[in-house]
């Protein structure tokens, strides 16, 4: 849940500076928390501590998973040091890989979005343009989720989820729980003109009903372990 929420919400501080980690996803956050926020040697660290896990038989069928959010560590360590071509190179190669693997089940591997990532590298670099087509190709693998894309709500690069009003919308119901003050979401509603965001009633009722099920979402090892270690 803490790796989700990191990534999701680009929450690089929390993570940044972190050494101790829970499962893969977790090593996943501190990556990409610590190459977001200028920390390299963090980061190469717990690039290499998911390599060691991709060929890990404890990890299970998560190796192809964790082989991939592997990846997008190396593409971030690559941007932060101005590789732009490599990185994008790199998260190129990735959404290929990825196309191979089955859609993720709901809450298991929400952590990682190499389109996405891909989409957003792209607009760092300048070229909007071709990022349009990894934000749809996102949406369409993650139709609901993937209107939290970070291209979406300024506007950066264009995506369709009921238009982008509609993708904008779905974002502030999506995140219709989350601190009011988020970057994304206060960027979604200046984007739309409003002081609120709509459907926020409705959405929590909808949650309250699916949380009955008692759906539950990740695991964790047994023993936490230290990046490097």
């Amino acid at each position: 849940m803490r790796a989700r929420y990191v990534i999701e919400t680009s929450s690089w501080q929390l993570m940044a500076a972190e050494s101790n980690f829970g499962n893969a996803n977790e090593l996943f956050a501190i990556g990409m928390s610590a190459a977001r926020a200028g920390n390299a040697t963090l980061a190469e660290r717990a690039r290499q501590a998911l390599a060691e896990r991709a060929h890990d038989p404890r990890e299970g069928d998560l190796r192809p998973a964790v082989a991939l959010m592997e990846r997008e560590v190396a593409a971030l360590v690559a941007l932060a040091a101005r590789r732009g071509e490599e990185a994008v190179g790199i998260l190129q190669a990735a959404a290929q890989s990825e196309a191979q693997l089955p859609p993720p089940l709901a809450c298991r591997n929400r952590s990682s979005r190499r389109r996405e990532l891909l989409g957003e590298v792209l607009i760092e670099l300048g070229r909007p343009a071709e990022a349009v087509d990894f934000f749809r190709q996102a949406l369409r693998r993650m139709p609901i989720d993937r209107c939290q894309s970070s291209g979406l709500p300024g506007g950066r690069a264009s995506g369709r989820c009921g238009g982008r009003a509609g993708a904008l919308r779905q974002l502030l119901v999506n995140f219709s729980g989350a601190d009011p003050e988020l970057a994304v979401l206060a960027e979604a509603r200046a984007a739309l003109g409003q002081t609120g965001a709509p459907g926020v009633e409705l959405t929590q009722r909808r949650r309250a009903r699916r949380s009955s099920g008692g759906v539950r979402c990740g695991g964790s090892v047994s023993s936490p372990a230290r990046v490097g270690c």
